[in-house]
């Protein structure tokens, strides 16, 4: 099992230095240009990969930060990600709990989904606004989704409520917080 540890956190929304919008200069506007990529989600510090079933210790993880991982996955729905699939954990915030009431979760602390926007299949980003954690990479046109703290769109090209999907995971909370994806 490996342990994730503070530096292992992906993204801690309060020492994020931008914000999503459903805008076409997110690239400019929010850091994104140099190295830009729809294909991986932007923002994270760090990106730890697992192959496989796999299981992290995520106790280290603080309210409002994300982890990401990325594995392997031919399957279709991550075409546009390069063949990776990329889930998210977030460690909600109270206020993030309440926002995101009805979330599909294991436990309403931790919302785990995967980092592919359901319009287009392009890569999820991480935001610094707590509502809206989670946006699209791909801009312009249609695109540029948003997504509140429960993985219901709320803007861009899935605010009808598009949500982003859940993968295989058991959620284990007692001494450690452990996830295994499966």
């Amino acid at each position: 099992m490996q342990k994730l540890s503070r530096r292992q956190v992906i993204a801690t929304f309060s020492a994020a230095t931008f914000t999503l919008c459903p805008a076409v200069l997110n690239a400019a506007v929010y850091g994104w240009a140099d190295g830009f990529t729809d294909d991986a989600p932007q923002g994270q510090d760090r990106l730890v990969n697992v192959s496989g079933s796999a299981m992290v210790d995520i106790t280290d993880l603080a309210p409002g930060e994300m982890a990401v991982f990325a594995r392997a996955n031919g399957a279709g729905e991550f075409t546009n990600t390069g063949g990776t699939q990329y889930v998210g954990i977030l460690h909600r915030t109270p206020e993030q709990i309440a926002a995101g009431a009805g979330a599909q979760t294991q436990d309403e602390r931790y919302l785990v989904v995967n980092l592919v926007c359901p319009h287009c299949g392009f890569a999820i980003g991480l935001t610094d606004d707590p509502s809206t954690p989670f946006a699209c990479t791909k801009t312009g046109g249609r695109h540029g989704s948003t997504f509140n703290a429960a993985g219901v769109g709320v803007g861009g090209a899935s605010d009808d409520g598009d949500t982003l999907s859940v993968p295989g995971y058991t959620l284990n909370v007692g001494g450690t917080v452990t996830i295994s994806l499966t």
